[in-house]
């Protein structure tokens, strides 16, 4: 869908009269929808082929393109929210060039990504390093968000982009079978786990 630079967002009203054997007709209420408009496409895919790893670096691609067909976008702001488990690295155009301005607060990557011309698409790798997980987690799924926004354009949302971050370990969970006619008494709660339930009283026999 191609827009002109001053698109925007269409209120749309509905609604219906039902007839019935001619002679009776009655109206159905009124519904508003909002049709927005959106100003820049942007897909936004990880380039890993293999599960994610602590110690990684996991790579984003990230299409940019305008649906303007009439005016160049200007001072294009790409704001990216990182997951605690990851850390900026790096980001740079196809071909290696890097942005005009990149700056990390923290969790968020603001890139300045100056001009993108109408009809064309701007392509950017982004790199981060895949932090470590708190003990006695091996498995995490994390997300990257983000705003786009440009000179007279407000800021739109980006795709979600998520993903499952993996650390390798061994999780020991200790079983014993309890034969039956066995009491089994604690001053506090306790957590006994059979192949069969788990309990948890005081006291109790089997």
């Amino acid at each position: 869908m191609h827009l002109g630079s001053d698109a925007e967002d269409e209120q749309v009203k509905l609604k219906a009269t039902v007839e019935y054997n001619e002679d009776m007709r009655a109206e159905t209420n009124e519904v508003t929808n909002i049709i927005k408009i959106s100003y820049f496409n942007v897909n936004i895919n990880a380039n890993n082929e293999e599960k994610i790893q602590v110690g990684d670096i996991y790579e984003c691609l990230i299409n940019i393109s305008t649906n303007d067909f009439e005016n160049d976008a200007t001072n294009v702001i790409l704001k990216i929210n990182l997951p605690e488990e990851m850390e900026y690295k790096s980001v740079a155009y196809e071909g290696g060039t890097t942005p005009n301005k990149v700056v990390v607060k923290g969790n968020t990557l603001q890139i300045n990504l100056g001009t993108i011309e109408r009809g064309k698409n701007r392509q950017l790798t982004l790199k981060l390093n895949v932090k470590d997980l708190p003990n006695g987690v091996y498995k995490k799924d994390v997300s990257i968000t983000g705003t786009i926004e440009a000179d007279g354009k407000n800021a739109e949302t980006i795709p979600t982009l998520t993903d499952t971050i993996n650390k390798i370990g061994v999780s020991i969970v200790q079983t014993c079978n309890i034969p039956a006619n066995t009491t089994i008494s604690a001053e506090k709660n306790i957590h006994i786990h059979s192949q069969y339930q788990i309990f948890r009283k005081y006291l109790w026999k089997m």
